[in-house]
């Protein structure tokens, strides 16, 4: 392409990825067009551009891949656009730039990279809880995953009680039939089941599956995770 329209080009490709953004990357039907996405970023140099709408979209990306199942790239394309961001104008504490590292931390656990996950989730908690509140989603979201760090550290004391009271931020924030509510008590049940708390685990586990059989049906992907 002539250097001259070269930019215009590339940024005219970036715009109608953004606007292809389906928005929900933990719905599993939104995951076929996040995967025709994904191929087009690199050529197109999303992950380098300042756009907040173009951030977002790598950290959409980025989720889709790991809820899907594929983390070795969604790895790479969080490392990838975390050292752009980072040489670029953003700073530590852009909200974008923390959610990224949220969804990477979650990344890391899932590749059994405990501590590294574990030390970026604290980080990112404190940032966001300074900034945005503790009964903020995305600050929830964050002590949920950091709940999960412990849970695979072995320190299921720890993280049991940081469920809990998880649990009651969500419920405050969301109300207690909320999908984002419902996964924070999954994540409890599983750590009442790691300190010996069975019943209370089954308990809950049978409230939280028979909530998204009524309410999703019973081939929905959470359904079944319960």
């Amino acid at each position: 392409i002539d250097p001259a329209v070269r930019d215009k080009v590339r940024k005219d490709a970036q715009e109608l990825l953004i606007a292809a953004n389906p928005g929900d990357p933990d719905k599993p039907e939104n995951w076929p067009r996040y995967a025709e996405l994904f191929p087009h970023l690199r050529p197109t140099g999303v992950a380098d551009a300042t756009d907040p709408e173009a951030r977002q979209l790598i950290v959409d990306v980025v989720r889709s891949l790991h809820q899907r199942g594929d983390s070795a790239s969604s790895q790479q394309l969080a490392e990838e656009a975390l050292a752009s961001w980072r040489a670029g104008d953003c700073p530590d504490d852009d909200v974008t730039m923390l959610m990224l590292r949220f969804n990477l931390a979650n990344v890391q656990r899932a590749l059994a990279e405990y501590d590294a996950a574990r030390t970026a989730d604290e980080d990112v908690h404190s940032r966001l809880t300074r900034l945005l509140g503790k009964g903020h989603p995305y600050t929830l979201m964050t002590a949920r995953s950091l709940g999960a760090d412990l849970r695979a550290l072995g320190r299921y004391t720890e993280a049991e009680q940081l469920d809990r009271q998880t649990v009651q931020g969500f419920i405050a924030t969301f109300g207690t039939e909320h999908p984002q509510t419902l996964v924070a008590e999954h994540n409890h049940a599983v750590s009442l089941r790691l300190v010996g708390d069975f019943r209370s685990a089954a308990e809950l586990d049978q409230r939280i599956y028979q909530n998204r059989l009524d309410r999703f049906g019973e081939r929905d992907f959470f359904t079944l995770f319960s």
